[in-house]
C-alpha cells in the first residue's frame, strides 16, 4: 500500500492534540517553490503527525491520468483523489498534515483545523523555479500566481466563511523551523492571520516591480 507520509517522533504536546481534537486535517498549500514540502514535514514531526503528500499519492495511486507538456503538470482526477483522502482521514489515528496545491478542495471541511498559505517574493520565487529548472514559460505562470495571491485567494473562496482557519506565512528569508514555530503559535489561536503580505506594494516600493511586470507581459 502507498503512503509518502513522515512519522513524528517525540510527538507534539498531548494538550495541543486535544485542542485540535486529534483526528483533524491541516491543508498546507502555496506557489509550487515556496518550500510546502519541507515545511509540512517538520510540522507533522513536531505535532507527531501524519504527513500526507498530495501530489505523490496522485501519481502513485493512479490518480494522475496524464501529462500536459505545455503546462508542465498532471492532469488529476481529483473526484477519486478526493475520495481517497476522505477515506485516509476517516481511517487516520493521528493528526494529519495534506501538503499540496490541490489540499483545499480535497479534504472534507468539517475535517480540516487549519490552512496554512506558504508566500514567497515572488522575485525570489522566480530564481528558485529557475535553479530547478522550471520551463520558462511555468516559471512566469508561477510567478504570476504568488504576485496576485492565486492561493491565499483559492483559500479564501474555500473557506471563507471560516476565516479563523487561514494562516498566511511569508516565507521568503525564514528557516523551516521559525517558520513551524509561527504555525504551532497560528495552532494555538482562535484567529485567523491573512492579508499581511502584499507583494504589488512591496516592490512598487522597492523600484522591482515594473521590471516584473515588463517580464511577465513579454513571456520571459
Amino acid at each position: 500500500m502507498f503512503l509518502k507520509v513522515s512519522y513524528g517522533v517525540g510527538g507534539g504536546s498531548n494538550l495541543l492534540k486535544e485542542a485540535l481534537n486529534f483526528k483533524k486535517a491541516i491543508l498546507v498549500t502555496g506557489t509550487p517553490g515556496v518550500g510546502k514540502t519541507e515545511f509540512s514535514k517538520l510540522l507533522a514531526k513536531r505535532l507527531g503527525a501524519v504527513h500526507l503528500d498530495v501530489g505523490k499519492v496522485a501519481l502513485k495511486e493512479g490518480f494522475a491520468k496524464a501529462f500536459d507538456q505545455k503546462r508542465e503538470t498532471w492532469v488529476v482526477d481529483l473526484e477519486g483523489l478526493r475520495e481517497w483522502i476522505e477515506a485516509f482521514l476517516k481511517r487516520a489515528s493521528s493528526l494529519v498534515v495534506v501538503d499540496g496545491h490541490y489540499s483545499l478542495s480535497l479534504a472534507p471541511k468539517n475535517q480540516v483545523k487549519k490552512i496554512f498559505v506558504l508566500r514567497c517574493d515572488p522575485l525570489v520565487l522566480r530564481e528558485r523555479l529557475r535553479l530547478r529548472g522550471d520551463s520558462e514559460e511555468k516559471i512566469l505562470e508561477n510567478v504570476a500566481a504568488e504576485l496576485l495571491d492565486a492561493c491565499l485567494l483559492d483559500a479564501l473562496k474555500e473557506y471563507g466563511g471560516s476565516p479563523e482557519k487561514i494562516c498566511e506565512l511569508e516565507a521568503t528569508s525564514k528557516g523551516t523551523s521559525r517558520l513551524v514555530e509561527e504555525a504551532l503559535e497560528s495552532l494555538n489561536s482562535r484567529e485567523g492571520r491573512f492579508g499581511r503580505v502584499d507583494w504589488i506594494g512591496k516592490l512598487s516600493k522597492e523600484g522591482k516591480l515594473n521590471e516584473l511586470l515588463s517580464s511577465l507581459s513579454r513571456g520571459g
